[in-house]
């Protein structure tokens, strides 16, 4: 098997942000082994366009609360998403080694950010 020094795995929780999908779960998953097979460091990446993916529920929170209730807010939605994936990380060999970035903007903007920033390589370059 190629060595690999780090691994970038993009995962999306479902539409009640409370698990991560079965397409999520399986790249985790292999992510997870090929990091620990090969010891490369792991980075797992969930992150959601607010207006986009939020919408009524986002609203009910914040409304009357101005900026700092959507701050709130978003500040709740990403603990949510790190406690979620930290909670399936945690029976996996990576646990406690696999970096976790959660952020509020396009899944496509995060991922090409944290390529350019990390730099994993890729068996199809």
């Amino acid at each position: 098997m190629e060595h690999f020094r780090s691994i970038l795995a993009a995962l999306d929780l479902g539409p009640r942000g409370d698990a991560l999908t079965p397409g999520s779960l399986t790249a985790m998953r292999r992510a997870v082994w090929i990091a620990s097979r090969g010891k490369a460091s792991l980075t797992l990446l969930h992150s959601e366009k607010p207006d986009e993916c939020w919408g009524a529920e986002a609203e009910a929170f914040v409304e009357g609360g101005g900026a700092e209730a959507r701050q709130e807010y978003e500040r709740h939605k990403r603990k949510m998403a790190v406690n979620h994936i930290e909670r399936t990380l945690a029976s996996t060999p990576m646990a406690g080694a696999a970096k976790l970035h959660v952020g509020l903007t396009s899944p496509t903007h995060a991922i090409l950010e944290s390529a350019e920033h990390l730099k994993p390589e890729s068996s199809w370059s």
